[in-house]
């Protein structure tokens, strides 16, 4: 009997040692996978930190969980809080198609509106399953888990669903590895959205700076252009003047000085006009070079008398400065033209105008003076901007700010001083651009009285 039962006992422990031997693989296949599970799971936390856009995000999520959980698919639904609905896009005609739902409709709609999680093995049978995003993206849910993206502040954020095509297809140990993953989602998705929030923000800024250059611009181009129109009156007056003399002389002499000043009017237009284009492509030229004061100023003298002569108005330039200046000619005579007109209709019933040049260390200085009604207290400290008038029927309000331009261009200054009554006085300050020494020992022209 002992002999028979030593191969029984025998076989029992063998039987006995297998059973553990392949229970002990199991457990090592188990701890094996888990162990797998733990490490693709600390890798898709880190893969999840490097995600900076909702795309981007979706991507990851829907290749790395179908993969870990063997999935058929998965995505990522993300609450709209403003609106009360979670929204994803889901593969739709081999494009991504933005779906929403309400919460609390469909199983992600529960699922961020009680913020606990769902397994189901058949998704069909459960009432609160909604099968609007199968019809529309044409898979047919069998399993599914979904899991809320909780933040460490306790609000939820959205939920990851994971869906499978086979009936009973995840355990719950998959409900589980879900639920870490959702609180790993969770932790980087609010970094995520204000990310994508700060881009589209910044876009905005953009676009919106963008559009304020291009109105800047035209503005600029417009007040260029209304300079210009504004300017053209001068030239224009002493065109129709002098062709109106033009057409009395008969001195061939005359003849052609009166055309020779018509001319230089007409250059005078063509350099606006010049000027006007390159501002619009976006040029800004101050064209210096040597002038000769003496011949300047009897040209603005000749020019000015054109006006003049039919006003009451008295014209005195004092040219003190004999000298030659490094200057763009053509927009100091605008300066002069623009403050003389100023003068002349502040003055309907007569008065008198002063102009004054003289160097002062390495400048020119420009002194202009009339006898004026003087300008409001309330209008001074705006008077160089655009479209600033007082009492000047048919004014624009430009002419003072086209001056404030083309001083501030030379790199000049110009300041005013006027009281109610007593008058107004202008002063230019611009560079000579000139050793100082030019123009010293020259004796000063006498004062030019026109009426």
């Amino acid at each position: 009997m002992t002999g028979g039962k030593l191969p029984q006992e025998a076989n029992l422990a063998a039987g006995l040692v297998g059973g553990l031997t392949e229970k002990l693989a199991e457990l090592e296949r188990a701890v094996r996978r888990q162990a797998e599970r733990f490490a693709e799971v600390m890798s898709i936390g880190a893969a999840l930190a490097s995600a900076q856009d909702v795309d981007a995000l979706l991507e990851l999520v829907m290749g790395r969980m179908t993969a870990l959980l063997s999935a058929d698919a998965a995505t990522l639904f993300m609450l709209d809080a403003s609106r009360q609905e979670v929204w994803s896009r889901v593969l739709v005609n081999s494009s991504l198609e933005e779906i929403r739902l309400p919460v609390g409709t469909g199983i992600v709609g529960h699922v961020v509106a009680s913020g606990e999680s769902v397994l189901l093995g058949n998704a069909y049978e459960d009432a609160r399953f909604h099968p609007g995003v199968d019809l529309k993206s044409g898979f047919v849910t069998a399993s599914l888990i979904a899991a809320p993206l909780r933040h460490v502040s306790g609000r939820i954020l959205g939920a990851v669903e994971v869906l499978h095509r086979q009936p009973q297809a995840f355990t719950l140990e998959d409900r589980v590895l879900v639920e870490a993953i959702a609180t790993q989602i969770a932790a980087v998705l609010d970094n995520v959205l204000l990310y994508a929030e700060l881009r589209s923000q910044n876009a905005q800024l953009i676009e919106a700076q963008r559009e304020l250059d291009v109105k800047a611009r035209l503005e600029d181009l417009g007040q260029a252009l209304s300079g210009v129109v504004h300017d053209f009156r001068t030239p224009m007056t002493i065109i129709s003047g002098y062709s109106q003399l033009l057409a009395a002389e008969d001195d061939p002499k005359e003849r052609v000085r009166l055309a020779e000043v018509v001319d230089l009017q007409v250059d005078q237009l063509n350099t606006m006009m010049k000027e006007t284009l390159a501002f619009a492509r976006g040029e800004r030229e101050l064209l210096l070079r040597p002038v000769d004061f003496p011949r300047f100023l009897t040209e603005v003298e000749g020019f000015l008398h054109q006006e003049f002569s039919q006003s009451g108005v008295k014209l005195v330039i004092e040219p003190s400065y004999q000298g030659a200046a490094r200057v763009d000619e053509g927009k100091l005579k605008r300066v002069i033209y623009n403050l003389a007109r100023n003068a002349l209709q502040a003055m309907p019933d007569g008065g008198c105008f002063w102009l004054r040049v003289e160097q002062q260390a390495d400048a020119l200085v420009f002194n202009f003076r009339d006898d004026g009604p003087g300008i409001p207290e309330a209008i001074l400290g705006t008077l160089f901007e655009s479209f600033v008038t007082h009492g000047k029927p048919g004014g624009t309000g430009l002419g003072l700010a086209i001056v404030k331009k083309m001083v501030d261009e030379h790199g000049g200054t110009v300041r005013c001083d006027s009281e109610p009554g007593r008058g107004t006085r202008f002063e230019v300050r611009v560079p000579a651009g000139l050793p100082s020494g030019d123009g010293e020992g020259s004796t000063p022209r006498p004062v030019l009285r026109l009426s």
